[in-house]
């Protein structure tokens, strides 16, 4: 089921705000909880939410992480209020996307590739399960007093289970594993790392995601995201059902665990997905659709310089397991593309930016002169 999109006005900006302040402006009676209404102010509309260090003044439901769309130009539409899922419209102009696509194609940044990051279903090394049919049926033939039809069906009955753990292998990949965001995401297409700058025409908009994002999340400066990828699928890539956020080590988790979380920045708490270009979701797939709870069947479709906007993780640092979501796999003609760039806010700054301001490997682009 697709849920239409509740189109706010512009530059109307749809947000989250407390129950106590939409009675007073609805005129509601106390206890009585309505639909989020922005806040007009000074020809803009806007709705504050909890910042990443405080309390906002206007109010706003403390269990989110802050998000001002009032820095932002674009009409913004709230798809869904509980969990809050907003799209940004015009987030991006047409000029940059263009200029980071070229990039990708270019192919003048270093590719992410995954390794071990992922698991990757490979059948083939499944194969000493089948070592257990023969088996099977020398056990039942011994004990059935050499009876051949015992024999058989012992084989039978060992290539039976063989094949249901495959599949069990195979769900436990897709659905279990994918679904908690633990290592079973599988992800197919190509990223490119998005720094450091290049003396290319996509210098300039990715300095104005980079400044969008930093300004929408309340964050004081790009240091408190994460380096973002540049993301390319083709027919038949997409990602696997999974959540964004991280799972926060508790007192019992190993030194190194603990380690990798501060490492990176530790929780992931908003995530913006820049979309670069259009998308026919009914004819090439290709949205980016939520599964659990209230969200399931909520599809995305990607329309260029648009931004996805959600938060993964509350207020607290804690994952919010509601916003598990895929990345439809692409189909149809075989010139059909997605590019994205996901971007998200962190709760603390990145302790490694050197990936972003230097060159860890040769070019094929020039970099910026310093």
């Amino acid at each position: 089921m697709v849920r239409e999109a509740r189109r706010l006005p512009r530059p109307l900006v749809a947000g989250l705000a407390t129950a106590g302040a939409l009675q007073a402006a609805q005129g509601a009676a106390p206890g009585a909880v309505r639909a989020p209404a922005p806040v007009q102010r000074g020809g803009h509309a806007r709705t504050a939410l909890r910042g990443h260090g405080g309390w906002d003044p206007a109010g706003a439901d403390s269990r989110y992480p802050a998000l001002d769309f009032e820095a932002l130009e674009g009409d913004v539409e709230m798809l869904h209020e509980e969990p809050p899922v907003w799209l940004v419209h015009d987030f991006l102009s047409a000029k940059d996307c263009e200029a980071l696509m070229q990039e990708g194609r270019d192919e003048c940044r270093p590719e992410k590739v995954y390794e071990g990051s992922f698991v990757v279903y490979d059948e083939e090394r499944l194969w000493p399960l089948a070592l257990t049919a023969p088996l099977c049926a020398g056990s039942a033939y011994y004990f059935h007093g050499g009876d051949p039809m015992a024999a058989a069906v012992g084989f039978a009955a060992a290539l039976a289970m063989v094949a249901g753990l495959k599949e069990a292998v195979r769900w436990y990949l897709a659905d279990v594993a994918g679904a908690g965001g633990r290592g079973g995401a599988r992800f197919l297409g190509r990223k490119w790392q998005l720094g450091p700058p290049l003396a290319t025409a996509a210098q300039g908009a990715r300095a104005r995601l980079l400044e969008r994002v930093t300004a929408l999340c309340r964050v004081p400066t790009a240091r408190w995201l994460e380096p973002p990828f540049l993301t390319r699928y083709r027919l038949g890539e997409g990602q696997d059902a999974h959540l964004d956020s991280r799972e926060r080590p508790g007192p019992e988790s190993p030194p190194a665990a603990r380690e990798s979380f501060v490492a990176a920045g530790g929780q992931r708490m908003v995530q913006c997905l820049c979309y670069l270009n259009d998308v026919d979701i009914d004819s090439h797939g290709g949205a980016t659709t939520f599964l659990k709870g209230d969200l399931a069947g909520l599809r995305v479709r990607p329309r260029a310089g648009s931004a996805l906007v959600f938060c993964t993780a509350f207020a607290d640092g804690q994952e919010d397991a509601r916003m598990v979501h895929f990345a439809e796999p692409l189909r149809g003609a075989d010139e059909v593309e997605k590019w994205i760039v996901p971007v998200w806010s962190l709760e603390a700054e990145h302790p490694d930016w050197r990936q972003w301001e230097e060159a860890p490997v040769s070019y094929r682009c020039e970099l910026v002169k310093k």
